[in-house]
């Protein structure tokens, strides 16, 4: 486990990273179009995805949903439209694993 410290003008913020966990199922989760066109992003997994949160580059969470019925294919439509910049997604599985993707807006 790596830790990294990272200083945004007044804002400290500790990331810890799994190493293992996000090379390895970063592989087969599939995210497009990235660059995001018109607020609407695909996801394909092999797992079944049961949660899907959107955080921007400093953190706040600008999207998340519990899927009642898990599935290997899930759709986001953004109700506004992203600022232009990077984002992180984060999909978590039925059997508890993670995948994490950088997705862009332009």
């Amino acid at each position: 486990m790596k830790r990294f410290l990272v200083i945004l003008t007044s804002m400290i913020i500790f990331l810890t990273v799994c190493q293992a966990n996000i090379d390895e199922k970063d592989k087969e989760l599939v995210v497009y179009p990235n660059p995001v066109i018109e607020n609407i992003i695909q996801i394909n997994s092999p797992e079944l995805i049961q949660y899907v949160e959107v955080v921007n580059i400093l953190g706040s969470v600008i999207y998340k949903e519990y899927l009642n019925d898990p599935s290997r294919s899930f759709q986001i439509v953004f109700k506004n439209n992203l600022d232009k910049g990077v984002y992180l997604l984060k999909a978590e599985t039925s059997d508890q694993g993670t995948f994490i993707k950088k997705i862009m807006a332009r």
